[in-house]
């Protein structure tokens, strides 16, 4: 009797066995459904990077590179300077002073001879450093 229920599941001819092969059926359809449109949604991102994305990244590039025959600056050092300058620019654009404020409590925090001392080792003598 056992052998007979097994076989029944196997087949799809048991009350179980039928239910479980409809499910497998619709989950494979699920599946392959989400797979295609994951796929065009793909797509549509890549065209979307191609068109818009990759021309803004280039004049980023174009804007490093001016500086960087300009004035020898790499993008390390161009990079040091504007992630601070970025995390400020967005606060300020959303009115976010908590974090404004925290920014300029951590730059103050740095004594001399901290890290940021080095940029007043660039300014002349007797010239104070900004922040």
């Amino acid at each position: 009797m056992a052998k007979n229920i097994a076989k029944e599941a196997a087949n799809g001819t048991s009350g179980e066995g039928a239910t479980a092969k409809h499910n497998s059926k619709v989950r494979e359809e699920r599946f392959q459904d989400a797979m295609q449109r994951t796929f065009a949604l793909d797509q549509q991102i890549e065209a979307l990077i191609e068109e818009h994305i990759k021309p803004l990244r280039e004049d980023k590039r174009e804007i490093k590179s001016k500086l960087s025959e300009d004035f020898n600056v790499t993008a390390t050092t161009f990079n040091a300077r504007y992630a601070p300058y970025k995390f400020e620019a967005k606060a300020r654009a959303n009115g976010d002073e908590a974090s404004i404020d925290l920014l300029r409590e951590i730059f103050e925090a740095t004594p001399v001879g901290g890290q940021m001392d080095f940029v007043n080792a660039l300014k002349p003598e007797g010239s104070a450093a900004t922040h």
